[in-house]
């Protein structure tokens, strides 16, 4: 059966979202949920040293401690479930879309690709929160470049030297670069034309806002 590893494995082709294709709804969210679980590592080891911490048998000596251990340990088991909530989800999704084509059932097919597109907008909001994460690392901005919407690199790192970057990068021949700051609800994105826009989350739509320089704010 299909898991995130091999939907990205595969290279299925990520169009855009009016396409209404179902492999490439599924490939963008498998590839969010990919880099989501490559930026919990650290959170999977510290909840393994919490998990360690609440199962020494003097840790209710001291409440206050043995509180905000088990709060802390609560609170990651949280988004580790709701990571993996998240990947069975597409999975079921992708069968509905091929029990939907087997018996041939174009409402059920319809539905299935709503719900993997509702998906899609969802997943790159969560990607976007998880690149963001105090908690992950002390960097405080991200940055993405597409060459020609096929080659996508991403960077996370301290914000003056991404913004240096981001004004290189702008001049040269790239398709788009994206800005998030450390707020995770907006992003800038500019061109070879140097101008930049405004990128709301989470419905994705765009307002133009363009900015003298790639580096204001």
């Amino acid at each position: 059966g299909f898991t995130v590893e091999r939907i990205v494995a595969s290279n299925w082709p990520i169009l855009d979202e009016s396409e209404s294709d179902w492999k490439s709804h599924a490939a963008a969210i498998a590839q969010s949920i990919h880099l989501i679980k490559r930026r919990m590592k650290k959170l999977v080891l510290r909840l393994d040293l919490l998990s360690r911490e609440l199962n020494k048998p003097d840790i209710w000596d001291d409440p206050m401690h043995a509180g905000k251990i088990s709060h802390e340990h609560g609170s990651l088991m949280g988004k580790m479930k709701e990571v993996g909530a998240f990947e069975r989800e597409l999975l079921e999704h992708i069968d509905m879309v091929k029990l939907a084509r087997e018996e041939d059932d174009a409402e059920m097919e319809s539905e299935s690709l709503k719900a993997l597109l509702r998906m899609r907008r969802n997943s790159k909001e969560k990607e976007l929160q998880a690149l963001l994460s105090r908690e992950l690392d002390s960097c405080s901005c991200y940055i993405e470049v597409y060459w020609n919407n096929i080659f996508r690199f991403s960077s996370r790192n301290r914000a003056h030297w991404q913004m240096r970057y981001l004004s290189q990068v702008a001049e040269s021949d790239v398709n788009t670069v994206c800005f998030a700051d450390d707020t995770g609800h907006l992003r800038y994105s500019g061109s070879d034309d140097n101008f930049c826009k405004l990128f709301w989350l989470p419905d994705e739509s765009h307002k133009a806002v363009v900015l003298s320089e790639p580096n204001h704010q």
